[in-house]
C-alpha cells in the first residue's frame, strides 16, 4: 500500500499529484484510504440514484462525511498549538484562538451546535468545555442559491460563491446543495453590506439573518 504527503493547496488525488514522503507536510493520502472511501462513495452514489434519481453533489458528499465522522472529534487540519486550543460544547469539539486570558478564547470555525458562532469570544473551564459566551462578534446568515440541475453546474455555482466569500473576507460553510451559512463581522453586517453581497455575487443568492439564541429567553421557554 502506497502513501504520499499532501498539502491544503494541492490535496494530491493520487500519487502523481501528491508529494513523496520525504517532503513531509504532516498530511497524508494513500491507496488504502482511497480504496476505503471508493467503496463508501460508490454506495452513497447508488443510494442517491435510487432515492433522488441523480448522483450526490460534492457538497452533499462532504456533508455526509462530516456528519458520519462527527463522533470522532476529528481536527480540520494541523493547528499551531501556541496560538490555538481545542474546546468542546455538547456534541462537538473545535479549535479556538487563544487570548491573553487563559480561560477566554475565540471560536475559529463555524460550529454546527446551536447557540455558538464563528468568532464568538467564549469562556472555558479547566477541561476546555465552553461555559459561557462572552461576546458575539459575527452575524450569521442563511445563504441560499440554486442547488438544482446538473452536478457539474451546481458545483461550479458553489465554487464561485466560495471564491466570492473569500474575496469579501466573510466565512462560509456549506450545508447541503443550495444552502450554506455565511458569517459576517458585526461591524460590517449592515443591511447595506448584505444587500451589496447579494447584488454583486456572481451567482444569484438570498441572505436571511439567523437570529441569535438568547439563553435567558430559552430558559424561560423551557
Amino acid at each position: 500500500m502506497g502513501w504520499w504527503t499532501i498539502t491544503e493547496d494541492s490535496p494530491g488525488l493520487n500519487f502523481l499529484s501528491g508529494r513523496p514522503l520525504d517532503e513531509d507536510t504532516g498530511l497524508y493520502n494513500g491507496d488504502g484510504p482511497a480504496d476505503i472511501m471508493g467503496c463508501a462513495v460508490d454506495e452513497l452514489v447508488a443510494l442517491f440514484e435510487e432515492s433522488w434519481e441523480r448522483k450526490p453533489y460534492m457538497v452533499e458528499v462532504r456533508a455526509a462525511v462530516e456528519f458520519a465522522s462527527g463522533h470522532q472529534e476529528l481536527e480540520e487540519k494541523p493547528m499551531d498549538e501556541n496560538k490555538h486550543t481545542k474546546v468542546r460544547v455538547p456534541g462537538e469539539a473545535f479549535w479556538a484562538i487563544k487570548t491573553d486570558e487563559p480561560d477566554v478564547v475565540v471560536i475559529d470555525k463555524l460550529p454546527v451546535t446551536e447557540g455558538f458562532r464563528f468568532g464568538d469570544k467564549v469562556r472555558i473551564d479547566s477541561e476546555h468545555n465552553v461555559v459561557e459566551v462572552i461576546e458575539n462578534t459575527f452575524a450569521q446568515y442563511l445563504l441560499r442559491y440554486d442547488g438544482e440541475g446538473e452536478q457539474d453546474e451546481v458545483q461550479k455555482r458553489w465554487e464561485r460563491i466560495v471564491h466570492f466569500a473569500e474575496a469579501h473576507e466573510v466565512q462560509l460553510e456549506g450545508m447541503v446543495a443550495g444552502s450554506a451559512v455565511l458569517a459576517i463581522p458585526k461591524e460590517k453586517a449592515t443591511d447595506e453590506f448584505a444587500q451589496r453581497l447579494v447584488k454583486e455575487c456572481p451567482v444569484k443568492i438570498t441572505l436571511d439573518e439567523m437570529q441569535e439564541v438568547d439563553s435567558d429567553e430559552e430558559d424561560k421557554e423551557n
